[in-house]
């Protein structure tokens, strides 16, 4: 007997002539559209040949076991996989090669210039660099290839339909949709690494500089020292507070966050996205698009099922 839910209120968006989708998920074999916080329409492969499609809500507490296990835990449990063995590998070799090349330039830095910016400014890149091959890690560890595809198709899908305001008429304009989201929960992790980054970079430079003014007052090296660290972690709090709470530098962070975001899903999409998925993705789409965005549903685009039979 299936259980019945109680349709709540949909998040409706401010702007009426815009398409927007708030939220989007893939599991192992089901695509979901969100329609309110914790309601969604699910499109699901039922592993023979054929799909389900129906409207049902989480629970008010929905455990999801991710991210709990440590990382060395992780890479016992994957160790005899191939595919993870040939990106662990590659990834350790990425990781060095970085830390490599970045200590030679601090080496022949300090040959050459002594300036402390840029010991900063590189000490702070060799950080970011390795917080973004771990979440890249983490990405690939927590997808597997199924749901890489279906991750795809979900992505391919809400790009196409905040683009043109439609379903989408046959496979060929699905497929020619970028698979890369900016919306995609993976920009979380990525989010905190770059305001981070940006943070120190600024606090670095801003403390530099007035330390070089100080300088011309206090000579004592050491006085230099400890002003130059007070300065530093005053200037980063309150950047921090600045770009993290009140959103400003957004001109910096955003094409930052954009680029790594895009990195960080090479991880957990795949260009070989399954016909069965895309129509998941479409058939939780058309089911979404006429709940929250009737007037952009018009019966002449349900002809995906027929073209693809054509």
């Amino acid at each position: 007997m299936e259980q019945k839910i109680t349709i709540k209120p949909i998040k409706e968006s401010k702007y009426t002539d815009k398409l927007t989708v708030d939220l989007a998920s893939s599991l192992e074999n089901e695509i979901r559209f969100y329609f309110n916080d914790r309601q969604y329409f699910v499109a699901r492969d039922n592993n023979d040949g054929t799909f389900s499609i129906s409207c049902e809500e989480e629970p008010e507490i929905e455990k999801i076991q991710h991210n709990e296990d440590f990382i060395l835990t992780i890479i016992r449990k994957n160790i005899n996989d191939k595919a993870f063995k040939k990106f662990l590998v590659l990834a350790s070799i990425i990781t060095l090669a970085i830390v490599s090349l970045i200590t030679i330039i601090l080496i022949l830095l300090a040959m050459v210039i002594k300036n402390a910016l840029v010991y900063l400014l590189f000490v702070n890149f060799i950080f970011f660099s390795s917080q973004i091959i771990l979440v890249m890690i983490d990405e690939y560890i927590g997808t597997s290839h199924s749901l890489r595809s279906k991750h795809s198709a979900e992505h391919m899908m809400v790009n196409f339909l905040e683009k043109n305001k439609r379903l989408p008429r046959n496979m060929k304009e699905i497929r020619a949709a970028s698979r890369f989201s900016a919306n995609c929960g993976s920009r979380k992790k990525i989010r905190y690494a770059v305001e981070d980054f940006t943070t120190n970079i600024l606090a670095i430079i801003i403390s530099i500089i007035i330390i070089s003014f100080i300088n011309q007052v206090f000579k004592d090296k050491i006085i230099i020292s400890i002003l130059f660290v007070v300065i530093y972690i005053a200037i980063y709090c309150y950047t921090w507070k600045l770009i993290n709470e009140h959103k400003k530098f957004k001109f910096i962070t955003k094409p930052i966050e954009k680029i790594f975001n895009n990195i960080v899903q090479c991880s957990n999409t795949t260009r070989k996205v399954k016909d069965s998925d895309i129509k998941l993705a479409y058939y939780a789409a058309w089911c979404w698009i006429q709940v929250v965005y009737p007037q952009f549903y018009s019966k002449e685009d349900d002809i995906f099922e027929k073209s693809e039979e054509s």
